[in-house]
């Protein structure tokens, strides 16, 4: 096993409620998927949840190092949920393509976010 790619991002919360705000379910369905807009909807913080899936899926394609270049979508990453409650990517379409292609065989996530801010944290591994 040896590291592919390592992508980092931050977020500004108010970023994500503005945008919400202006375009609410047309940012919502462009961006996440229905179970991470269910998942963040539930959260007492909606922008706060949503934020640190934004700086998931920019981490991810600067692991890649693809960018969204090549037509991957936002909602082609997905910030999904382990049992026991930790972060993990899913990946749909052109975005597991690519990574596929790529021989990426795992990933590690790793979110965190204040009321201001949300970071994430990939790494990216081949076997």
């Amino acid at each position: 096993m040896a590291i592919f790619g390592v992508g980092i991002d931050a977020v500004e919360v108010e970023r994500v409620d503005r945008l919400l705000k202006k375009f609410k379910k047309r940012f919502l369905d462009r961006l996440f998927t229905p179970g991470e807009q269910q998942y963040c909807q539930r959260k007492a913080h909606v922008g706060q949840h949503l934020a640190a899936r934004v700086a998931a899926k920019e981490a991810f394609v600067k692991a890649l190092g693809t960018g969204f270049r090549g037509g991957i979508a936002w909602n082609e990453i997905e910030v999904g949920r382990e049992k026991g409650g930790r972060p993990c990517l899913v990946l749909h379409g052109r975005a597991k393509e690519k990574a596929a292609a790529a021989g990426v065989s795992g990933a590690h996530l790793s979110l965190s976010h204040t009321d201001k801010m949300a970071f994430a944290e990939i790494i990216l591994e081949v076997s």
